[in-house]
């Protein structure tokens, strides 16, 4: 994974009610974590995201193991245009 480290004190109850987050998704502490910091994080209070921001948090959701992002990200693939998906096979990008 490509970024900073950052390291964090938390009271003990906190780290629990994390770890539950993170049992109840079945994702580990620092994916949790990391999933919580991108909410928070990923747009203004009040912005709409845009369809880019969109795919970028599924796709996030899907490599964490989210199996609702992964099938939404496969429906949405089923259903592009053939000529859309080649052009972005060739010149890489979304097209």
């Amino acid at each position: 994974m490509n970024g900073s480290r950052v390291t964090v004190r938390v009271p003990q109850g906190t780290l629990e009610r994390l770890d539950e987050l993170a049992a109840a998704r079945r994702l580990s502490r620092s994916t949790m974590l990391r999933a919580l910091v991108d909410d928070a994080t990923l747009t203004r209070a009040g912005e709409v995201p845009d369809e880019r921001e969109l795919l970028v948090i599924l796709a996030e959701r899907a490599r964490a193991g989210n199996v609702s992002a992964i099938k939404m990200l496969l429906d949405r693939e089923a259903v592009r245009d053939p000529a859309e998906r080649e052009f972005e096979a060739a010149f890489g990008g979304n097209a």
